[in-house]
């Protein structure tokens, strides 16, 4: 089951909860940070993006944006790709800046987006139904695959039993042969 929360920053300093929210969700441990670390993507579409890169960006944007969210973007049982956040993100924000995280059951993504309205909950409606569509797709081309994988398994024992049954039918026929 698909989960996304936007939050509206309320801070007196919105570059300084932007820069902490960004470091955590950097540096946050669990086993995907400590396997190498995560990287940013934007929704310009740049992926492989560390801290360093993105940083004054988001000070930029965190200066000259009326509204900030930072935002969680999650589903239950289906990891999705970057380009499926993008996809059910792309239109809600005049920019945005997510990282995946892999630290939990549930794959998710965090994110820092900006834009100039706030948002109305007609539209949160709309990304959280989008992110579940997404979640969907990806769980039914899974067992798609699961499906293939299994009967590309059947197949294989079948055969190699016809094989099996085959080689024991040719060696009999050998042997009756020697015996005549």
């Amino acid at each position: 089951m698909a989960y996304s929360r936007h939050e509206p920053l309320r801070a007196k300093s919105t570059t300084g909860a932007v820069r902490s929210a960004a470091t955590y969700y950097t540096y946050r441990t669990g086993p995907d940070h400590d396997a190498g670390g995560r990287s940013w993507a934007t929704g310009d579409g740049r992926m492989g993006l560390s801290l360093d890169d993105v940083r004054s960006e988001l000070r930029e944007h965190a200066s000259a944006s009326r509204q900030v969210y930072i935002f969680v973007l999650s589903t239950k049982a289906v990891a999705l790709a970057v380009d499926d956040y993008r996809a059910t993100l792309d239109g809600h924000y005049d920019h945005y800046y997510l990282i995946e995280h892999h630290n939990t059951d549930h794959p998710h993504c965090h994110g820092i987006g900006f834009r100039e309205k706030q948002f109305k909950k007609a539209e949160l409606r709309t990304m959280y139904d989008q992110l579940g569509e997404r979640e969907r797709s990806a769980e039914q081309a899974r067992d798609r695959q699961l499906e293939r994988t299994v009967e590309r398994d059947v197949t294989d024992q079948t055969d190699r039993r016809r094989s099996a049954e085959q080689q024991i039918h040719h060696a009999a026929e050998q042997e009756r042969g020697l015996e005549r």
